[in-house]
């Protein structure tokens, strides 16, 4: 209908124009060519889609939505209307709605559906239809009683009939005509008509043969010769469908009837063209006669065509024909044809959509891709049912929409066709989930795969999930409706990864699809699930959400038996407020978010809704915890005015709590993007503004580009981090060579204007051939960039073409990269790297991976099963490879890339993670040593302060350690205690920070082993982390003095030492020293090799205790022999240089710094040498 709706209103503005243009331009357009601007407006009404112009009408339109601020729509829905479900998360299509998430999914069932009310675009729908339908049943019947008029009126025998059949005759053969409509005479009409498609006739009254001349009759006839020659009657029979479609848009009528005269018009011009000048006194005297017969236009009959269609027309008719003179005008044919031209050039066409030449295409030949599923034994499994689950970003937000894709043939293959919006979707990933009598899952991948692409779904008959729900007091809980939902990443048997961080969005799914509801026992299961990660929610506004990670993970193997899976939920905390501008008008249609702000103790608890007409709105489900809450203005409200995100820290025993966000007027930031070589603007591209130090997760604002490359943000007062996001142009980065994105930092100030430009750089390729062994190139070869990391969506993939050819994208200014090439398990030597920008040929091999397994164990040398092992390579050597241990704690892997030093992790719940590392060579089979885990069962207590020893309520506090597979994370209380859980025993790092309006007003740490009772965390002298972004250059400057508190390996050493050359590392800081002990042995290596006592070598760690120091050192270095210092806390080196991780200092004898850097060991060493005069 909304079609419909758009198409009848490009028609009339066409009609409009034309009208306008014919009136300005007045006689001077010939008669066939104004008939010719008429039928542009049928001919828009049968366009199904318009090609683009640069000077199409609908700019307008565009113009005046970029006019506005340039962020992204944000959905407004009118009081009490439901958003389109499938459009929007979960959460917020329930909030739209006033009913909770699951409730949705009733509504739209089939049962629902019986009774649910029209809306009103379902009512316009059937307004129309009967229109349409009254429409044509009118016409028909008038059509079918004019025939039959006509033949009961008839006058066979009339004495001037055979001369008129003879005139007309004559006129055939003047013409060359051989096929002629039939005469007809006949009292029906009042003046000569043609009538009839098929078999058209012309039909004469009688009293036109009596009253006119034989020329006069002779110019009659050849009038509705010009008709039907011109097939005038099929012009107005396509005119009728067309306003029968379009009944209610009066301008469609208008412009129709106009088209009918001006038909009349242009018959007359090609009559006179025939006849002759001479003729045009006794054409128009002809007309004159016949108007005096009192005739009837019959104008409303779709198979008839009049001499006299409009008698109130005549006047200007004659004016015409009396301007006749029987010379064409070539100029006025050739102005008339420009005027056409540019008319439909303006009317029948759209504006080239923004950022439409940016479009990324991949392989534009992939127009399916297929999905086979298979029994668990590899047979075909027919009519599966596949959906498919479409992750998308939008406005900087991933949303998922999912939908049945449609039923497997008897082959067990569905085809899924490739949608055009999918190609250009940022950060796309596509999976598919498998209803069936078994169940399974399968994930494409995160870009568009090439068309021999397929997938293959192997179902599995897996065990149910059995629930029970209990409130507060342990009572079930009856009728409450459960649902799981499968991960969003592929995720191992066995896997014990929480899953993804998407804020608790749960993509929405047809109505029954895995879930089911309590019974009076509280008892419920969900059956067919394929193995996997689930997360768990309910649909009760009563209770809280379920905890957990996107709400409570559950691993599923089908090898096990779960019991019963008890859940206890509590009462739910409300939050509500009204959201005004600062004159008090409230903001109907604000997306209002809340999201848990507090390192996901809670795995991310969120709520989403709309406001009302009143500026009202109600976040339901929450549980105690602290969140942050923004509002998102719609555009017309983001040109004038921001939304200041809000803390607010919910609390045990608080039900309901108002908060009322606060709307200013903040600052502007504005911009351009752009090309750096073209300097050519880049429309239609993601800006985002965010808090630069990430202290609020959703204090983000955004906007698009318009066509001029142009966006405005408003935002609230504060340091804000302006950067790009989203598609770019093929060819373009928006990211540096460092795979940083593009950004600026600007301190807004309320009423300021502010501007963040941005240049994209071009991308970097790398390009080559896959050949076998013989030389062949290899079609279908998947090849990988290993190497650097350029996404945190995993590394670019590429499949080669017909000829074997390939080619990378990558960010501007690399130089190297990683290649691994595949195929029918052939690979490419791994690990090796090739200049960007050259051609590169990889060879097909066999045994070009190495194979690795090994064990992992407890304490006890007992197997651990389902314990995750990844290999990640430490240079160059790429693939990320995981493996699941199995009963016996053993895991095998196959294609572990060799050349190069691997890291192996072991993870599992309830355990803690260690380390090993393993060189391979291509074919070579390693058995690891046992990998141990430690238990991570130790807790610890405590409790934190403020510099004066008062309680800090609301921190959050974290520890974290050599062996702790993830942050312990709690909330101090009321009187500042918290309790950590899941701790790994042995030396932890506690930090506690807080919060207020998004800056971080608290900051505090200590580093205490586990055991050693409450611990007390208190403000640091030492730079919080996020306080150390730059690094503070003192090169050919005194160096600052080193004090410290604590030496091993030697008595305490001066602050400085005028006449030495002194190379410093610092190590550590906010780390273990074992995280940095790598550079320990080098510099042991370089003090044997210099052996001059003008060269004084110190390693210097962060204010750590020395107890844990001096164990690390017995411990794993028991040889190294170098000082060793432990910084003063509140005169520390690393504190005036700004430092942040490991850093290399060189000082020359007179003190002054000369080399200073992160990580350029051998620049450091070939400075000393030069210091020192040995340099080679």
């Amino acid at each position: 209908m909304e079609t419909l709706l758009l198409v009848s209103r490009d028609a009339a503005i066409v009609a409009v124009l034309t009208g306008g243009l014919l009136w300005l331009a007045g006689r001077r357009i010939p008669a066939g060519w104004r008939h010719g601007l008429w039928l542009l407006v049928a001919v828009r009404l049968l366009m199904p889609a318009l090609p683009t112009s640069p000077v199409s009408w609908q700019r307008v339109l565009t113009v005046a939505k970029t006019q506005q601020a340039g962020s992204p729509v944000v959905p407004t829905f009118p009081v009490d209307a439901s958003p389109v479900i499938d459009s929007l998360p979960l959460v917020l299509a329930a909030s739209a709605s006033n009913d909770p998430p699951l409730r949705n999914e009733i509504r739209s069932s089939p049962v629902a559906q019986a009774w649910r009310p029209l809306t009103i675009w379902e009512m316009a729908f059937g307004i129309w239809i009967c229109g349409v339908v009254a429409v044509l049943a009118i016409g028909s019947l008038l059509t079918m009683r004019f025939g039959r008029r006509v033949k009961r009126l008839a006058v066979p025998f009339h004495l001037g009939k055979n001369g008129l059949e003879a005139l007309l005759e004559a006129l055939g053969r003047e013409c060359g005509w051989r096929k002629l409509p039939r005469l007809v005479v006949t009292e029906a009409v009042g003046a000569p008509a043609l009538f009839g498609l098929f078999r058209p006739q012309i039909l004469v009254p009688p009293a036109t043969l009596e009253r006119l001349s034989e020329t006069e009759l002779r110019l009659v006839l050849l009038h509705e010769l010009g008709h039907w020659r011109r097939r005038d009657l099929w012009v107005n029979l396509a005119l009728a469908l067309l306003q029968a479609v379009h009944w209610f848009n009066p301008l469609v009528w208008w412009a129709f009837h106009r088209t009918r005269i001006e038909s009349e018009r242009a018959t007359d011009a090609w009559v006179l063209r025939r006849a002759g000048a001479k003729h045009v006194g006794d054409y128009g005297e002809m007309l004159l006669r016949l108007l005096d017969q009192n005739t009837k236009p019959r104008s409303g009959y779709a198979g008839i065509v009049s001499v006299v269609e409009s008698p109130q027309d005549l006047r200007r008719r004659m004016m015409g024909i009396g301007r006749f003179t029987g010379k064409r005008n070539r100029w006025a044919g050739y102005g008339s044809a420009m005027i056409l031209l540019g008319l439909a050039a303006v009317g029948l066409t759209q504006p080239p959509k923004p950022g439409k030449e940016r479009e990324i295409t991949i392989n534009p030949a992939a127009d399916t891709f297929t999905c086979h599923v298979i029994s668990s034994e590899g047979a075909p499994a027919a009519d599966a049912e596949v959906y498919s689950a479409v992750m998308e970003t939008v406005e900087g937000e991933l949303i998922e929409r999912m939908a049945l894709a449609g039923k497997t043939d008897g082959a067990g293959e569905l085809k899924i066709p490739i949608r055009p919006e999918w190609r250009v979707t940022e950060y796309l990933t596509i999976h598919l989930v498998v209803k069936h009598a078994l169940s399974g899952y399968g994930a494409v991948s995160r870009q568009i795969p090439p068309a021999n692409s397929s997938l293959e779904i192997r179902l599995t008959q897996g065990l149910p999930l059995r629930f029970r729900l209990l409130d507060e007091k342990r009572t079930p809980i009856s009728n409450l409706r459960l649902r799981v939902v499968r991960a969003q990443i592929p995720v191992y048997s066995g896997d014990d990864l929480e899953g993804p961080k998407f804020w608790g969005r749960l993509p929405l799914l047809p109505a029954g699809f895995w879930n089911a509801v309590t019974d009076g026992n509280g008892r419920c299961s969900i059956e067919g699930l394929p193995a996997g990660l689930y997360f768990v929610d309910h649909d009760n506004p009563k209770y809280e959400q379920i905890p957990g990670h996107n709400h409570q993970a559950f691993q599923y193997r089908p090898e096990e038996k779960k019991g019963e899976i008890e859940l206890q939920l509590n009462p739910a905390v409300t939050v509500w407020g009204t959201v005004l501008l600062p004159d008090g008008t409230p903001v109907s249609g604000a997306k209002v978010n809340i999201l848990e702000n507090s390192g996901y103790v809670h795995g991310g608890v969120t709520a989403e809704t709309l406001t009302d007409a009143k500026g009202r709105y109600e976040l339901q489900r929450l549980i105690p915890a602290d969140y942050a809450l923004q509002v998102r203005l719609n555009d017309k409200l983001k040109a004038d005015w921001t939304a200041d995100p809000t803390e607010l820290n919910l609390k045990t025993g608080e039900f309901r709590k108002e908060v009322n966000p606060n709307i200013l007027e903040g600052g502007l930031i504005t911009g351009k993007i752009t090309l750096s070589d073209t300097g050519a603007a880049v429309g239609d591209m993601l800006v985002c503004v965010v808090s630069p130090k990430d202290s609020l997760p959703l204090a983000s604002w955004t906007g698009r580009t318009d066509r001029s490359g142009g966006f405005q943000i408003r935002v609230p007062a504060g340091m804000r981090k302006v950067y790009l996001a989203g598609l770019v142009p093929d060819g373009y980065s928006s990211a540096n060579k460092d795979t940083n994105q593009l950004s600026q930092s600007v301190e807004v100030e309320n009423g300021g204007t502010y501007t963040a430009d941005f240049a994209l750089p071009r991308e970097s390729r790398i390009s080559g051939l896959v050949v076998n062994e013989s030389g062949q190139p290899v079609a279908g070869a998947n090849v990988t960039c290993v190497s650097p990391t350029v996404s945190a969506f995993g590394p670019p993939k590429v499949v080669t073409d017909a000829a074997g050819k390939f080619s990378i994208d990558l960010p501007a200014g690399i130089e190297t990269a990683g290649l691994l090439a595949e195929s029918d398990g052939l690979s490419s030597p791994g690990g090796a790297t090739y200049p960007v920008g050259s051609d590169v040929k990889l060879v097909l091999m066999a045994g070009g991976f190495a194979s690795a397994s090994g064990r992992v164990v407890d304490v006890e040398g007992k197997p651990i099963a389902g314990a995750m092992v990844h290999w990640n390579g430490t240079e160059a050597a790429g693939v990320p490879v995981k493996a699941i241990t199995d009963k016996d704690g053993r895991f095998q892997t196959k294609k572990v890339i060799p050349g190069k030093q691997i890291i192996f992790y072991g993870s599992k719940n309830g355990y803690g993670s260690n380390s090993s590392f393993a060189g391979f060579k291509a074919g070579q089979a390693v058995e690891l040593e046992p990998i141990l885990l430690y238990p991570a069962d130790a807790t610890m207590t405590g409790k934190v302060v403020d510099a004066s020893g008062n309680p800090v309520s609301g921190a959050k506090v974290q520890a974290s350690g050599e062996f702790q597979t993830r942050d312990a994370t709690a909330i101090s209380d009321s009187d500042g205690k918290f309790v950590l859980r899941g701790l790994v025993k042995g030396w932890l790092f506690v930090q506690a920070t807080k919060r207020s309006q998004g800056e971080f007003m608290f900051h505090a740490e200590v580093r205490v082993r586990t055991g050693g009772g409450d611990v007390v965390v208190k403000p640091s002298d030492r730079p919080a982390p996020w306080e150390r972004e730059t690094l503070i250059d003192f090169v050919g400057k005194p160096a600052p003095p080193l004090k410290a508190q604590s030496w091993f390996h030697s008595a305490a050493l001066p602050e400085s030492r005028p006449g030495k050359v002194r190379l410093i590392s610092i190590v550590g800081l906010d780390r273990p020293l074992k995280f940095s002990s790598n550079i320990l042995p080098q510099l042991q290596r370089f003090r044997e090799e210099i052996q001059d006592q003008e060269l004084e070598i110190i390693v210097v760690h962060g204010a750590w205790p020395r107890e844990e120091v001096a164990e690390f050192l017995a411990s794993d270095f028991p040889d190294f022999k170098l000082p060793v210092a432990i910084e003063s806390e509140k005169e520390a080196m690393s504190k005036a240089f700004g430092a942040q991780y490991w850093l290399t200092v060189v000082i020359n004898q007179e003190g002054q710094v000369v080399f200073q850097n992160r990580g350029e060991w051998n620049q450091a060493k070939k400075k000393v040498r030069e210091l020192l005069g040995k340099a080679k």
